[in-house]
């Protein structure tokens, strides 16, 4: 069996399990009394400020890689929301590469270098995370469990920061006159980390972080409201919180099942009954993953991508960049 068939395996079984601890104790007639109370144009509401907060991702990519080359905003906008898609439908994250390979075909950015940036994007949001979950735990009696998580991920976002300024530093000492292949995609990802030494840009980056996250939990607030439920206005950033925490875990695509019982586990601190949590996390997760899938979708087909025929070219570029291989990288 490969090792990719045996990933695929487990993250289908992460999900079942997953979705057996959402679906424990549901009750079809509170979900039936949930979908009725559902106002369409309030889902519609949400799924656009879901949409607008990737939009302003995009943007802070496109920021992210100004020091290197000022990129087409269409561009950047596009590769993100094919990531998205890749995501949705790919095991192990493929979309994440997949991003990284649309943004080197359409603006030459070594993939390497795309590749850290997305490092750099997981790091700002793990602290804006933090700080809207440190304010959740001044507001409401959480359970321990949530301040020891909290800080140790503190500790693990600390300790990646501290290695990424030691990293960026030995690669100034050591490795920068150094011509090798391996020494280039060195530098690459060097290039994508120079970005958090730059206060000017890491200000702007930060910003533009907040606003991202502002509006997806603006996005979580207005879903709950479509359901006409009665909640602490606190409950969308809890959601924020555990849902990346849970999301975190590698399950099938679209992360199917892990979505599912963080917004379970999100409105079961809340109060709410788990069969009507249940229902919302079902209907947002939906919505998410169509919109999301649809402009993807769309990009790929303007653009002539076919995603099918993706996935092995996905699965060899992996390899070659893990055996220190970045063919099409190119130097600045």
């Amino acid at each position: 069996m490969s090792k990719k068939r045996k990933l695929f395996i487990l993250g289908i079984l992460i999900s079942i399990i997953f979705l057996y601890l959402s679906l424990r104790g549901f009750n079809l007639r509170l979900v039936t009394e949930t979908i009725k109370r559902l106002n369409l144009w309030l889902l519609l509401a949400g799924s656009l400020l879901f949409i607008i907060s990737h939009l302003v991702r995009s943007y802070r990519w496109k920021t992210m890689l100004r020091h290197y080359k000022n990129i087409s905003y269409v561009h950047s906008v596009g590769s993100f929301f094919i990531g998205i898609f890749g995501n949705n439908i790919f095991p192990g994250r493929l979309g994440d590469l997949w991003r990284a390979v649309i943004i080197k075909e359409r603006e030459d950015v070594p993939r390497s270098l795309a590749l850290a940036s997305l490092l750099v994007e997981r790091i700002l949001d793990g602290i804006a995370i933090l700080l809207f979950a440190a304010v959740i735990v001044k507001i409401i009696e959480a359970p321990g469990w949530v301040d020891e998580a909290i800080f140790y991920l503190g500790i693990i976002l600390a300790a990646g920061v501290i290695l990424l300024f030691v990293f960026t530093e030995i690669y100034e000492r050591h490795g920068k006159h150094k011509t090798t292949k391996l020494a280039e995609i060195f530098g690459n990802v060097a290039k994508g980390f120079e970005i958090m030494r730059n206060p000017l840009t890491l200000l702007a980056l930060s910003l533009l972080t907040l606003v991202a996250w502002v509006f997806e939990g603006a996005s979580f607030y207005v879903f709950l409201k479509a359901f006409n439920l009665s909640f602490h206005p606190s409950l969308p950033i809890a959601i924020l919180f555990i849902i990346n925490l849970v999301v975190s875990i590698p399950a099938a695509p679209g992360a199917l099942g892990t979505f599912e019982y963080g917004i379970v586990l999100s409105l079961s601190l809340y109060g709410f009954e788990k069969s009507t949590a249940l229902t919302v996390a079902i209907v947002i997760h939906a919505l998410r993953y169509a919109s999301g899938s649809l402009l993807g979708l769309t990009f790929a087909s303007i653009w002539h991508i076919k995603p099918m025929e993706e996935e092995k070219k996905l699965e060899e570029e992996t390899e070659k960049f893990l055996e220190g291989k970045d063919p099409n990288s190119t130097s600045h």
